[in-house]
């Protein structure tokens, strides 16, 4: 992986900007810039606590006789998952600029999971491209 070009500590986690290749089958690599924001585990915590929470009161509410029985394995079962797909997901792609390798028309991207490579559609030209970190996968 590519050393970072610039990194800050925020309030909301580790911000750093990394090079990354923008490819395009049967065109020219081109490169781009991307932002990346590192999540502390409280933080992933944060983002799922009100979720988890009101799943595991289903739970509990679901010991109850009666048809409360029925909701109480599925949702235990979605807090869990819930759970840990949230905690797994600590890098988020906040913005990435750079060239359409296709039709060479600026492209933005943003808010979404860091899990390289990223697949994606270019809005001018509707081409498939995948985005990389330069110089090797993360």
């Amino acid at each position: 992986m590519s050393e970072p070009s610039a990194s800050t500590s925020t309030q909301t986690g580790d911000q750093r900007t990394i090079a990354v290749t923008l490819a395009a089958p049967s065109k020219e690599d081109q490169r781009g810039e991307a932002t990346l924001l590192e999540l502390t585990a409280k933080e992933r915590f944060a983002k799922v606590r009100v979720p988890v929470i009101a799943l595991g009161v289903i739970c509990v509410l679901g010991m109850w006789p009666g048809p409360h029985l029925v909701l109480t394995l599925p949702a235990g079962i979605v807090a869990f998952i819930i759970f840990r797909y949230a905690m797994a997901r600590g890098t988020f792609l906040t913005r990435l600029t750079g060239p359409c390798p296709t039709c060479g028309e600026e492209i933005e991207i943003s808010e979404q999971p860091a899990d390289f490579p990223i697949v994606f559609n270019c809005p001018h030209c509707r081409r498939r491209m995948d985005i990389n970190p330069a110089g090797g996968a993360a």
